[in-house]
């Protein structure tokens, strides 16, 4: 009886030391596909970033320029009157 229960024991321990080793290389093999994911997400996330800066750049340049024109018109138009004809 005694050996028949140390070779169940000695089987369960080999199972548990595959099923230990299965584990940790799929754990391995998720860490890698995580670390990959984040690569590609910060990726997204700095362009996302870029197109950000360039939409206010745009606004901006944009607003600076209705300014101007808007000075401009109100100069020629106020110009205009102040011209003796």
């Amino acid at each position: 009886m005694p050996d028949e229960v140390n070779r169940d024991l000695g089987r369960l321990e080999g199972r548990l030391d595959e099923f230990i080793a299965a584990r940790v290389a799929r754990d391995k093999r998720t860490d890698e596909r995580f670390d990959r994911l984040e690569e590609k997400l910060q990726g997204l996330l700095d362009a996302a970033n870029m197109g950000k800066g360039a939409w206010w750049l745009s606004v901006k340049i944009g607003g600076v320029m209705i300014t101007l024109g808007a000075g401009i018109t109100w100069v020629l138009t106020n110009a205009v009157s102040f011209i003796p004809r």
